[in-house]
C-alpha cells in the first residue's frame, strides 16, 4: 500500500473513533442526567421532585420540575384516657298510693297506705354532656373564710341581708335596705326563694349564681376551702318560743376536727360576734328539711372550677336526679322522717313526675310538718295543679292564708286554679294580690297580662 493510501485509511480511523467517542459521551451524559433527576438530587433535596403534565391540545408530554413543599407527617399524639362520668348508684323508692280516687286535702292530711319497693342499680340519669372530672386535692381540715361584711337583718329580712353579706365578699358595697327593695318590696313578705336571689345576682350585678338542691358537707367543705361562697336555706328553731322557720345562713368556714360548721348568722349574730357554729351533725339534720338547697356565688372567670368541684352536679337536669335519689334513700332508712318524703315530692316534681310527687307530699303531711313549710316552699301547690286536683290547691292556698297574709305564691297559684276553671276575674284578683306584695313577680306578671 502506498503511503497516500495508509495516510487516508489512518484519517478515516481518526474519524471513526472520534465520531464514536462523540456517541459515547452523549449517552454517558444522558444517562448522568437522568441519574441526578431521579436518583441523586431527590435524595439531597427531600422537596425536589418531577412531575408529567400533559400540554394544552397535544398528546404530547413535557417534564416541568416543581419545588411544592411536601407535608411533614404528623406523628400520633399520645394517647389520653378517655374521660367518663362516674356511674351512680342509685336507691329507687316506688311509692305508690293505693288512693284510685281523685283526692282532697283530707286524703292529702289523712293517712295513707304506701308501698316502698328499693331497688338498688345503676342511675337512670344519663346525659351527652360530658362534664370534666378532675382529681382534688382534699381540703384541709379547717378553714375560714374573711373578707364578708356582716348585716343583721332587719324585719323579715335574712335573704336579703344573707345576698348582701355573700356580694360584699366580691367588694360588692350595697346594703341588705339595697336587695330588699328588689326581692321584698313589702317588708311582710314572708318568703324570698332562691331563684328570686339567683335573679338578683344575674340582673343587678356583675357577678354570677347558681341553685342547686342535694348539697353535702363534703361540697361545702370543698366550695369554702376554694374561696366560693356559699348561701344555705335550711330549717330553724332558735328555741325562743317563735317555733320553727325558714333561714338563710352565709358559711364561713368548718372545723374537720371538731366536726362543726360556722356561719354567718344574720337573726342571732351580732356585729361584735356574728358567727354561729354547729355541729355537722346539726347542720345537715336543719338543711334537710330544704332539700339542702345551696346557693353559690362567683365570678364569671371562675366558672370553670366551680364546675369541676360541682361534677356532675353542674347539670341541672342530673342534680335533680341525684336529689331524688337521696330522698329515696332516706324516706326508705327513716319512713317516719316527714322531710325526707318532702324532699322526695319536691325533686320528683322538678322532673314532671307529678302523680309520684302527691304521694309522696300526702305521706309528709301525714308525718306532720311545721305550719310554716307552705311559707317557703311550693312544690305541692304544682304537683296537685298538674295532676288536675284544683280542689286541693285551694284547700292548701287557704289553710295558708289562716297562718299569713304575706306569701304572694300562695295567691298566685290560687290565680292559677281560678285560670284553668275559665274565671278570669277571680284569676285576676288573685294574680293583682300576689302582686301587690311583690311587683317583682315575674310569674304573676306574665298571668295578669295572660287573663287580663
Amino acid at each position: 500500500m502506498s503511503y497516500r493510501g495508509k495516510t487516508f485509511q489512518k484519517q478515516n480511523m481518526n474519524v471513526t473513533a472520534i465520531v464514536a467517542w462523540l456517541l459515547v459521551g452523549f449517552n454517558v451524559g444522558i444517562m448522568i442526567t437522568f441519574a441526578l433527576a431521579f436518583g441523586i438530587l431527590p435524595m439531597l433535596f427531600s422537596d425536589f421532585r418531577i412531575e408529567r403534565a400533559s400540554a394544552s391540545g397535544s398528546s404530547q408530554s413535557v417534564l416541568i420540575v416543581t419545588r411544592t413543599p411536601i407535608p411533614t407527617t404528623e406523628l400520633p399524639l399520645t394517647p389520653t384516657p378517655t374521660q367518663q362520668l362516674p356511674t351512680a348508684t342509685a336507691t329507687t323508692v316506688t311509692v305508690t298510693p293505693t288512693a284510685t280516687h281523685t283526692p282532697t286535702l283530707s286524703d292529702i292530711t289523712a293517712t295513707p297506705q304506701v308501698v316502698i319497693k328499693v331497688s338498688r342499680g345503676d342511675s337512670e340519669s344519663s346525659t351527652t354532656q360530658a362534664t370534666a372530672i378532675a382529681v382534688l386535692p382534699p381540703p384541709p381540715d379547717t378553714f375560714s373564710l374573711t373578707g364578708i361584711k356582716f348585716f343583721q337583718q332587719g324585719w323579715n329580712n335574712c335573704g336579703p341581708a344573707n345576698l348582701a353579706m355573700g356580694l360584699s365578699y366580691y367588694g360588692w358595697e350595697g346594703t341588705q335596705e339595697e336587695t330588699a327593695s328588689v326581692l321584698k318590696p313589702d317588708r311582710e313578705d314572708r318568703n324570698v326563694s332562691p331563684q328570686q336571689m339567683i335573679d338578683y345576682v344575674e340582673q343587678y350585678t356583675a357577678l354570677s349564681a347558681i341553685w342547686r338542691m342535694d348539697g353535702d358537707i363534703e361540697l361545702i367543705k370543698q366550695l369554702i376551702a376554694n374561696k366560693f361562697i356559699v348561701i344555705v336555706e335550711s330549717g330553724y328553731d332558735p328555741n325562743n318560743g317563735e317555733g320553727w322557720y325558714g333561714h338563710y345562713e352565709t358559711i364561713v368556714g368548718y372545723d374537720d376536727t371538731a366536726e362543726t360548721i360556722t356561719v354567718y348568722d344574720s337573726y342571732l349574730g351580732r356585729p361584735s360576734n356574728p358567727s354561729l357554729t354547729r355541729s355537722y351533725e346539726r347542720f345537715d339534720q336543719d338543711w334537710q328539711a330544704f332539700n339542702r338547697n345551696y346557693i353559690v356565688i362567683y365570678p364569671d372567670f371562675r366558672e370553670q372550677e366551680l364546675i369541676m368541684l360541682l361534677g356532675d352536679d353542674w347539670i341541672q337536669s342530673n342534680n335533680r336526679r341525684n336529689a331524688i335519689a337521696t330522698a329515696q334513700r332516706e324516706a326508705a332508712e327513716d319512713g317516719e322522717n316527714p322531710f325526707a318524703w318532702f324532699n322526695l315530692g319536691t325533686s320528683l316534681t322538678s322532673v314532671g313526675r307529678y302523680e309520684e310527687a302527691v304521694a309522696a307530699f300526702r305521706k309528709s303531711f301525714e308525718l306532720g310538718l311545721p305550719y310554716r313549710m307552705m311559707w317557703y316552699q311550693f312544690a305541692p301547690y304544682e304537683a296537685l295543679l298538674q295532676t288536675s286536683r284544683l280542689e286541693d290547691v285551694l284547700s292548701l292556698a287557704n289553710q295558708t292564708l289562716r297562718t299569713t297574709r304575706y306569701v304572694e305564691e300562695t295567691y298566685y297559684y290560687k290565680g292559677r286554679v281560678y285560670e284553668i276553671q275559665g274565671n278570669f276575674e277571680a284569676a285576676r284578683e288573685q294574680y293583682q294580690l300576689a302582686l301587690d306584695l311583690n311587683p317583682n313577680y315575674f310569674q304573676a306578671q306574665q298571668a295578669l297580662e295572660r287573663v287580663s
